[in-house]
């Protein structure tokens, strides 16, 4: 008699949500879809000396997802010493994360063009201490000044998810009407025996909102860490919060 109250009671409780369920929930609504590409443009005022980009993102089924940008920097960026690259590209298939940037070592100089690549297995520990959006970990962050993170992931979502760092299923939260599942990934801690840029960015932590009754990913909250240490003139640490949402 025991046995049958404790089953009818285990059955009575709502059963804990799996982070897997999440994501078969988010990829039920890409049902249909066909392979798709969109235009990310990004408006900034040039006198903030931010780099004006032009971006493709490409999802072919089955194979994968390109986000492909073109940048120009303003004589205001170079005036800052913001470096970036002129062409990059960041693909991902169900195996790996590639990366494939194209630099000026002298621009105004109309130097060759030199390139950096990454190619890094999706099943790799070293990806598990990395925010995908941060790398390479050199040189200036110029994907946080254009990413749109929230488009690509609503039309991707297990491929990219997959990819965050320590990913986990952190429970569900209740804002206005809405329910949310919330998902968060969290780099591992930055060993401190590495040589350290004078600029530095790091990932802390990443969440997002899915909605509990649809699976459409509404937002991403990111929190990074800018760290300084120019001139010798000792560290500083500045902490930023970086929110995307979808309309409608």
């Amino acid at each position: 008699m025991r046995l049958v109250v404790a089953l009818l009671a285990l059955l009575a409780a709502p059963q804990e949500t799996k982070l897997d369920e999440v994501l078969d929930l988010m990829e039920k609504r890409t049902e249909g879809l066909q392979d798709l590409e969109v235009k990310v443009v990004t408006r900034v005022e040039r006198s903030m000396g931010l780099p004006r980009t032009d971006v493709t993102v490409s999802w072919v089924r089955g194979a994968g997802l390109r986000v492909h940008a073109r940048t120009q920097m303003g004589a205001e960026g170079r005036n800052f010493g913001v470096q970036v690259p002129r062409g990059a590209d960041y693909i991902y298939t169900p195996d790996r994360f590639r990366l494939i940037q194209e630099w000026d070592d002298r621009p105004q100089a109309g130097a060759a063009a030199a390139f950096q690549a990454l190619a890094i297995r999706t099943d790799d520990p070293a990806l598990r201490s990395h925010d995908p959006l941060l790398l390479p970990t050199t040189g200036y962050p110029f994907r946080m000044m254009f990413d749109e993170p929230v488009v690509y992931t609503q039309m991707a979502p297990r491929l990219l998810l997959r990819m965050e760092p320590n990913l986990a299923l952190e429970g569900k939260r209740t804002e206005g009407s809405r329910t949310f599942y919330l998902l968060v990934s969290t780099p591992a801690p930055r060993d401190p025996k590495l040589p350290r840029p004078a600029y530095f960015v790091q990932g802390r932590r990443k969440q997002f909102f899915v909605d509990a009754r649809t699976g459409c990913l509404l937002k991403i909250r990111w929190e990074v860490t800018f760290s300084f240490n120019i001139g010798g003139a000792g560290a500083t640490e500045q902490r930023m919060t970086i929110v995307s949402e979808a309309e409608g």
